[in-house]
């Protein structure tokens, strides 16, 4: 079966080429191409849902807790832990930034060993890496961070805290949490 579409003018001159009837034709559509057409749309279905967080997912908090230091202002965060002969076990630095961007960090004048976090507009952590006293060269995000988080080297791996795990601050206080329950591989 063909569709047939006429166009006409409401002046029509026989002598005019452009406002002759004109026949379009549609080809019916057909069983395979049909098929494919839903196919084609399941499929972009699938990949707009694999954009999107999975809705199960959920947070659940950890153990670990942290008292903080905030730095936020320029001359705060420059300082950060320099000259210090120590820092207490479950206590460390934040560091807040105006933006996301790469961050980096190095350890001119700081003498003790430590551990820093990445971590991202969202409050979830982009990197864990170490930093090594007196080094000056420095250590960069992996991503876009707007916040970073030092702590005393092994802290991080004694509390079981990694990279994908959200920070949440409250009171001078960090909670730690995991995502549970959303997409296949996730605990």
């Amino acid at each position: 079966m063909s569709c047939e579409k006429e166009s006409r003018s409401s002046t029509p001159s026989s002598n005019d080429p452009a406002l002759r009837r004109v026949r379009h034709f549609v080809k019916p559509p057909t069983a395979w191409r049909t098929s494919r057409f839903l196919v084609a749309a399941a499929l972009c279905s699938v990949l707009a849902s694999c954009k999107e967080e999975a809705p199960l997912a959920e947070w659940v908090r950890l153990p670990a807790e942290l008292k903080v230091e905030i730095a936020q202002t320029p001359e705060r965060r420059q300082q950060g832990l320099m000259f210090r002969q120590n820092l207490p076990d479950g206590e460390g630095m934040y560091f807040v930034f105006e933006k996301e961007e790469y961050l980096s960090f190095y350890m001119k004048d700081t003498r003790i060993p430590l551990t820093i976090a990445y971590i991202t507009k969202d409050g979830v952590i982009e990197s864990i890496k170490d930093l090594t006293p007196l080094d000056e060269q420095p250590v960069y995000s992996s991503c876009p961070a707007q916040f970073a988080l030092e702590v005393k080297r092994g802290w991080f791996e004694e509390n079981s805290i990694r990279v994908d795990d959200k920070v949440v601050l409250k009171e001078g206080r960090i909670s730690f949490f995991r995502r549970t329950g959303g997409a296949i591989g996730e605990e």
